[in-house]
């Protein structure tokens, strides 16, 4: 896990994120390095820096990525169509956590 040491304006403590390679969210996702190059340039996936000259991505989001191209494979849908599935999945990944926290501080 690396530390993210970015600039950090509202000076929250640093998160442990893990990155990997473009070909290596291909192969968990199951998707052409090409078509992930093209969810690069609609916006889904943006690089959160390099390193030896390969663009590193956040784990963060790829469990919503890794079902947007489940459903894509299910439903025989376009690229475009995993672009707003992703961006639904990851909405409703951040409500559930939202709602995590609300019931741990209710209970």
């Amino acid at each position: 896990m690396l530390p993210i040491n970015s600039m950090n304006p509202t000076n929250t403590p640093p998160q442990l994120v893990d990155f990997i390679t473009l070909s290596e969210v291909s192969s968990i996702c199951e998707i052409d390095e090409s078509e992930l190059m093209d969810l690069v340039d609609y916006g889904a996936i943006h690089y959160h820096h390099f390193l030896n000259g390969d663009g590193l991505v956040s784990t963060q989001n790829i469990d919503s990525l890794q079902k947007a191209c489940a459903i894509r494979r299910r439903y025989d849908m376009d690229l475009f169509m995993v672009v707003i599935s992703f961006n639904h999945l990851e909405i409703i990944a951040e409500l559930e956590k939202k709602l995590k926290v609300y019931m741990d501080q209710n209970l």
